[in-house]
């Protein structure tokens, strides 16, 4: 899967960084039943590649020509969908793992770690509307070139642990 991902991540960072709009696979993007699909392939990949699902998101839009502006809107606006079921589902593996080894972890529910939560949640709150705003101050060819570059990094990051 991370082999996977890193291909894609060069893919989408090329089309981004030199503006290759050619490069799509539609016009527009694809029914309900696709983007489900989509979606539900994109909760399942990050989770078990360990991202935030709005990197592949973003590249799932940007392959389908929406606008990186429209991407990344959306992909903060589902970032809170898609964490309630991640976070049920990390509860439920966690104590299912405590029951079976009889080691339970201090300030933890599950996989979920209560400490982190109480940090990441307000950060996260305060985060969001800034990175919104931020992206929407920058013209689509600067956004473009800034996801691209990203792109690159988290090729490269996921490339070298598969070493």
């Amino acid at each position: 899967m991370r082999s996977i991902f890193v291909v894609v991540a060069i893919v989408v960072g090329i089309k981004l960084l030199f503006a290759i709009d050619s490069w799509r696979l539609g016009d527009d993007l694809p029914g309900n039943a696709g983007r489900t699909i989509a979606g539900v392939s994109i909760g399942f990949i990050s989770t078990f590649i360990g991202i935030g699902s709005g990197v592949l998101n973003n590249a799932f839009m940007s392959l389908y020509g929406r606008p990186l502006h429209q991407a990344v809107s959306t992909s903060a606006g589902l970032g809170v969908l898609i964490s309630i079921p991640g976070t049920i589902g990390y509860i439920i593996a966690g104590c299912l793992a405590d029951i079976e080894t009889g080691v339970l972890t201090v300030f933890a529910v599950g996989y979920i770690n209560l400490l982190a939560v109480v940090f990441i949640i307000p950060l996260t709150v305060i985060a969001v509307p800034l990175g919104i705003r931020s992206a929407h101050a920058l013209s689509k060819r600067q956004l473009e070139i800034a996801f691209g570059l990203f792109m690159f990094v988290v090729a490269e990051r996921f490339a070298y642990s598969l070493l």
